[in-house]
Parts: structure tokens; C-alpha cells; sequence
């Protein structure tokens, strides 16, 4: 489809114009720690605990004003755009009086501080601009306005067939629920798949307002969830989220982002059973623990019970195409988040599942 050319064309140029932005030092290498946690405490991390700890510290989604600050740096780097600090969503949401007085005033300090914690030794997640996958059609949420349509809550459902994805999407839906919040914002929650006759792998949703995504909209970035066929309503996520109205439910709608979606096998099993499965069945590096046959964690399973081709195809909702060295497979382990401090793997471990993560990517 049109949309889908556009994508592919906007991540070409994305990659001849690596060149660009305050990301462009030659410090780019898939594994360790580096200074980046340092960097951060020492620069964001001081002002959100000041500013945002009383909602995101734990009551509120996200949760990057946490005390922990290995698991605030993680959730933090999913907000920060090191190629233009300026419209990191940080640095916008720091100046809107979103919370009152606290948020006012601190879009110079929050910019400052994300540079420094670039140049003081951030080498992991660099900032890019974001590539959008496919979209949903735009859905209209005049029914707010209908009195009756919204159930008791004061909420409205949206669903999206993704028959125009695809063949292989046939009978699959997205579902959420909205409502209006207050005078100026919406309220989202309840965040669905439905499958149809093949299992789906989804990463990252953000919703848009009239065709248009704003970084200070609702972003479920911890959507991370591969979903087997035939199954109805799979939470994607419960977190109620909140985002800007643009002329109010008369006239507004809604259409969904996705990062990354896919359905179906690997590519290359072969290389998949020979070099990554090994690793991540390994008891030393312990994927078993939280991703096990007992309540797996975000459904991703990667125990004995499975066949190889079975965990190569859920291994594929922890991989990002646009940026492979990035994808939560290799990252969460080296990073030992969010099982603690310690890298899980070795950078050579990191590179045989770069290699198979870069041709499932091609």
C-alpha cells in the first residue's frame, strides 16, 4: 500500500542521513553499559525525581521518575530524541502546565540536561526520528457526543479491521476505549488484539489526532506482545492513558501507528535454532525465568516446551527492524534490566543474535 512505500522510503533516507543530529559520533557498538546510566543520574535524572516523581514515580504511567534508577534510564531513553533534543517529549511535556505550575517553565533545563546526558556518555539508544509502520483508517468519535452510545463509564469502543494490511491479517482487530476527560484532553484505555488465523507480533502503538501524532499524545510504547491465532481481546495494555483533543469529539479522529507489526515464521530458522535459541535457553542466562511456560511474561515464551519454530516466531516481537542493536533481545540482556544490574549475555553472545536479528530484518 501507499502508506507502507512511504515508510519504507522515509527509514531509506533515515539510514543515508545517519550523518546528521548530535547522534553522530562514532560511538555507536551493540554491547555493555557504558557511561549511559551514569550520564543520566547525573544530568534528567535529578530533575524528574524533583518534578515528576509524585505521578510517574509509580502512580502513573510511565514510570520513569521511579527510585530505581537503572529502570528509570531504560524507560526514560523511550522519551528523549538525541538527534533534536528540543522536541523530545521530556522536554515538551517539562513547559505544558500539564501538572500545574510544576511543569511550567523547565523546557530550557530539561533540553540542557538530555544534551549533557548525551555528551557525558550516553552510548546506547540513540535518539532517531520516529518511523512509523502501517496505519490504521481514521475513525471518527462524534458517538461521544450521542447521548446513551458511551457505556456508564462515559466511554466509547473504536475497533480497526487490519484486512487492508494484508492478507495475512484477515479477520485481526485493534480495539480500544475512549472518553472525554476533561476540557482539553481524552482519556484512552483498554488496548486489544483480536487474531485471526495467524499469530501476530506487535510492538509500540501511538495513537493520532486527525492523521497527526504529537509526541505529548498517548504512545504505548510498552506494547511488546506476540498473540497466537484465533484469540479475542488480548490486552494489549490496561494503563488509561490521556491525550490532547485537536477541535473536540464533533470533529476529531482517531487512527493507530504501529512500530512494528508481523505475523507468521522466521526467515532463517536454521540460523535462529543453531545460534540463538542456545543462548536464550541458556540457565546461565536465565530468559526461562520470566519468560517460562507458567504465566510468560508479555506471552513471550522461550522454554523447552515450544519447538524451535514456535520461540523463532515469538522471539520476533523483541526485535526492531528499523534499528536491529536496538531490539529488546539483545538489549534487556546486555542491559540486565529489567533483571537487575548485571548483562546477562556477552557482546559476542549480543552479536550472533544481531546477525539473525539483521536478516529477519531484511
Amino acid at each position: 500500500m501507499a502508506r507502507w512505500n512511504l515508510v519504507i522510503l522515509v527509514g531509506a533516507l533515515l539510514v543515508l542521513c545517519t550523518s546528521c543530529g548530535i547522534g553522530t559520533d562514532s560511538r555507536q557498538r551493540v554491547g555493555g553499559l557504558g557511561s549511559g546510566i551514569a550520564a543520566y543520574k547525573a544530568t534528567v535524572y535529578p530533575i524528574v525525581r524533583k518534578k515528576c516523581a509524585d505521578c510517574h514515580g509509580r502512580s502513573r504511567f510511565p514510570y520513569f521518575a521511579g527510585t530505581e534508577v537503572d529502570k528509570s534510564y531504560r524507560v526514560a531513553k523511550e522519551y528523549v530524541n538525541f538527534e533534536d533534543a528540543a522536541i523530545s517529549t521530556l522536554v515538551e511535556r517539562s513547559g505544558d502546565f500539564h501538572c500545574g505550575p510544576r511543569c511550567a517553565g523547565g523546557k530550557d533545563a530539561m533540553q540542557a540536561a538530555i544534551q549533557r546526558w548525551w555528551d557525558e556518555g550516553e552510548l546506547l539508544g540513540r535518539g532517531r526520528p520516529t518511523i512509523y509502520g502501517p496505519l490504521t483508517v481514521a475513525l471518527p468519535i462524534s458517538d461521544l457526543l450521542v447521548a446513551g452510545r458511551p457505556d456508564t463509564s462515559g466511554y466509547i469502543t473504536l475497533s480497526w479491521d487490519l484486512d487492508e494490511w494484508g492478507e495475512a491479517f484477515v479477520g485481526a482487530k485493534l480495539s480500544l476505549k475512549i472518553r472525554v476527560f476533561d476540557e482539553t484532553t481524552y482519556e484512552v484505555t483498554g488496548l486489544a488484539l483480536k487474531t485471526g488465523a495467524v499469530a501476530i507480533a506487535m510492538q509500540e502503538v501511538r495513537l493520532l489526532v486527525n492523521d497527526v501524532f504529537r509526541s505529548q499524545d498517548s504512545a504505548y510504547l510498552n506494547v511488546d506482545r506476540f498473540v497466537l491465532p484465533n484469540l479475542t481481546n488480548q490486552a494489549l495494555s490496561s494503563s488509561p492513558m490521556v491525550m490532547n483533543r485537536a477541535t473536540g469529539p464533533a470533529k476529531d479522529t482517531i487512527a493507530l501507528a504501529v512500530k512494528s507489526i508481523s505475523t507468521g515464521g522466521c526467515k532463517d530458522l536454521a540460523l535462529f535454532e543453531e545460534k540463538v535459541l542456545p543462548i536464550i535457553q541458556s540457565p546461565t542466562v536465565g530468559c526461562t525465568e520470566c519468560h517460562g511456560a507458567s504465566n510468560p511474561r508479555r506471552g513471550f515464551r522461550v522454554d523447552t516446551g515450544l519447538t524451535a519454530e514456535a520461540i523463532c516466531a515469538s522471539s520476533l516481537s523483541r526485535i526492531d527492524r528499523g534499528n536491529p542493536s536496538q531490539s529488546k533481545l539483545i538489549q534487556w540482556p546486555l542491559l540486565g534490566t529489567p533483571m537487575g544490574t548485571v548483562p546477562k549475555i556477552t557482546d559476542d553472545q549480543a552479536s550472533e543474535i544481531l546477525i539473525w536479528i539483521t536478516r529477519e530484518s531484511q
